[in-house]
């Protein structure tokens, strides 16, 4: 990567360059001391480069490969868990059926409403789709991107020419009004699957990522996949990242973003443009060590294949396999003009000392200051949350996977400030929680502008949205606004989430089958809050749905997403209103745009 070879020299230069600023301009002095509230240390931190990923410990023989990893599937994304459980011939996780043959009974047409709200992407009788993502080009948004999982595992096709699981691409020129079937994403091996796509477009409109993996159809390891492409139709040319290599280790999780709001502001304020980097995350499983870190890689030339750095691990080395962390997020942030410095944050998952699933857990971040090459000491910038999600969504473990929903969603707004949107429950999902609803609260904290270094540069973490009912899989974005009323500080964020607050609430002996069924959390909708005010309150609920989902029995999706645009946000999410039962299969992609105002 180019010049990172110069960062030392740079620090040097940049060092003196400070100290002058601060006695030429002694408002940057009192602006960046100790007295602004600001927990900085006798000697504060200094970015370090990380150790790098060494050769693993061991290789595995596939018998202690396979003991290893089925013995660990609760660590994995569901996607992944569901297609390990498949290929080892795993029957239940956590106690629970999976991937079990499902029936199309009982499934009845979603009838057309009036008002017309929601928009389809792709979904028609009998197709089943799981971990949806969207982009929008920042400067047209006519064009958009849209991308998810087609789940064939019952042996489906799509519009009879896909036949198995793949990850499909889908794009409109109408602004979102309409979309058309525009690819598969490539894989690594014509019999890999594919999971987890996620989609991001560049600030200046160049080009679309999409980060992905391929799992190799015995479970013997994954690769990290990376496309770009534009809306002009220049094709999908396939780069893997991040290779696996067979019973020695296994990635997960991957997650693609930019500095979304950058470069939209460098003629105005001067700043010099970002448009150009593009980040990838993903967790690092070694079974032969047993133990699970987080890994990023940079792009300085608009993810070419010829420009990539792997940086990591960004977590403690090793983290044994009682712990876990994962799901991490990468967001790029503002160029910081008073240091020159670019920031990156990437912040995750940590189940703590105590294991995963149960008791508290932490949301932890890492700040790098020049775009990956370096990396600030971890923050717990929500420490010691109650409390871990269960596995499967409450009640009683009844229906999909939900632990995901504690992955963080990121925005990094113009004055410098990180927001950060997750799912925590309200009960301790290791003790007894028979008939208990309350399993998911929308939390949010942010951070002090340009201030990411230090617990004490984040505020108290804040309930967003609760109930008595679950909610979940939160996705935060920013938007750029005019900085006028209501919209003084220059931007607006939209927090969409699910919610299950119109499901039945009944918790009573209910036969057919046998014995105590309670139907809470049976239905789910898609509802918005927005913030005028960078985060310090939140608006009532909007509902986005036009019609409430039925939940699926094992899964909808790790996680829903949002983009924006100047005048415009989306979201975009796995929909059920058409069924009529959890156990069936079948599901659409829809999305939503909400104009501003």
């Amino acid at each position: 990567m180019s010049n990172i070879s110069c960062i030392g020299a740079n620090r040097i230069v940049l060092g003196i360059a400070i100290i002058l600023l601060m006695v030429l301009f002694p408002t940057y002095a009192v602006l960046f001391s100790p007295n602004q509230n600001v927990a900085q240390a006798a000697n504060p931190p200094q970015p370090i480069k990380p150790p790098g990923f060494p050769k693993p410990a061991a290789t595995l023989s596939q018998a202690g490969w396979r003991q290893f990893m089925t013995g660990h599937l609760t660590m994995f994304s569901t996607a992944v868990m569901l297609t390990l459980a498949r290929d080892f011939g795993v029957r239940q996780v956590t106690g629970k059926a999976v991937n079990q043959p499902s029936t199309h009974n009982g499934k009845n047409v979603k009838p057309a409403l009036p008002n017309g709200l929601n928009i389809p992407v792709v979904g028609s009788s009998g197709d089943d789709f799981e971990d949806t993502s969207i982009a929008f080009d920042p400067t047209n948004e006519q064009y958009g991107y849209a991308v998810t999982i087609f789940d064939a595992s019952g042996g489906e096709t799509f519009s009879n020419l896909i036949v198995g699981e793949a990850c499909l691409v889908f794009q409109t020129v109408t602004g979102g009004t309409t979309w058309t079937f525009f690819g598969v994403l490539p894989l690594s091996f014509m019999s890999d699957t594919c999971t987890d796509p996620v989609v991001r477009w560049s600030p200046d409109g160049f080009y679309a990522y999409f980060a992905y993996l391929s799992v190799r159809h015995d479970g013997s390891t994954s690769d990290l996949d990376f496309v770009r492409t534009c809306y002009y139709g220049c094709g999908f040319t396939l780069q893997i990242l991040f290779p696996g290599s067979a019973f020695s280790w296994f990635l997960d999780a991957p997650w693609v973003d930019v500095h979304q709001m950058d470069n939209a502001i460098v003629n105005v304020q001067g700043r010099p443009s970002q448009a150009n980097w593009v980040y990838v995350t993903f967790t690092y499983f070694e079974p032969g060590s047993g133990w699970n870190v987080i890994g990023e890689l940079s792009n300085d030339n608009f993810g070419s294949s010829d420009s990539w750095s792997l940086n990591g691990p960004l977590t403690p080395y090793p983290t044994p396999s009682t712990q876990l962390v994962q799901l991490a997020r990468p967001m790029g942030g503002m160029y910081n003009t008073a240091f020159s410095t670019a920031d990156l944050l990437v912040c995750w998952y940590y189940s703590g000392t105590d294991g995963i699933l149960a008791g508290m857990f932490d949301i932890q971040c890492s700040h790098s200051p020049d775009h990956g090459a370096d990396w600030f000491p971890i923050v717990n910038v929500a420490n010691n949350v109650k409390y871990e999600l269960p596995f499967w969504l409450c009640p009683d473990d009844n229906y999909e996977a939900w632990w995901t929903g504690m992955a963080p969603s990121i925005a990094i707004t113009p004055d410098g400030v990180a927001h950060i949107a997750f799912t925590a429950s309200n009960f301790d999902p290791n003790m007894p929680h028979v008939h208990k609803t309350d399993c998911g609260d929308i939390k949010y904290v942010r951070s002090k502008p340009f201030l990411y270094d230090a617990s004490s540069s984040w505020l108290p973490v804040k309930t967003a949205a609760g109930g008595s009912l679950a909610q979940g899989f939160p996705t935060l974005v920013a938007q750029l606004r005019p900085a006028l009323p209501p919209t003084s500080l220059g931007y607006r964020l939209y927090l969409f989430y699910y919610d299950a607050k119109n499901s039945p609430t009944s918790c009573t002996s209910s036969p057919p089958p046998t014995g105590t069924k309670c139907y809470a959390n049976l239905m789910y909708d898609i509802y918005m809050r927005t913030s005028n005010n960078g985060g310090s309150s939140f608006s009532s609920d909007t509902r986005i749905t036009d019609q409430s989902s039925m939940v699926q029995v094992d899964f909808v999706g790790d996680y829903f997403d949002s983009t924006a645009t100047s005048r415009k946000a989306w979201v975009i999410w796995v929909d059920r209103a058409d069924q009529l039962f959890y156990g069936n299969v079948g599901s659409s992609v829809l999305t939503q745009p909400v104009s501003s105002q």
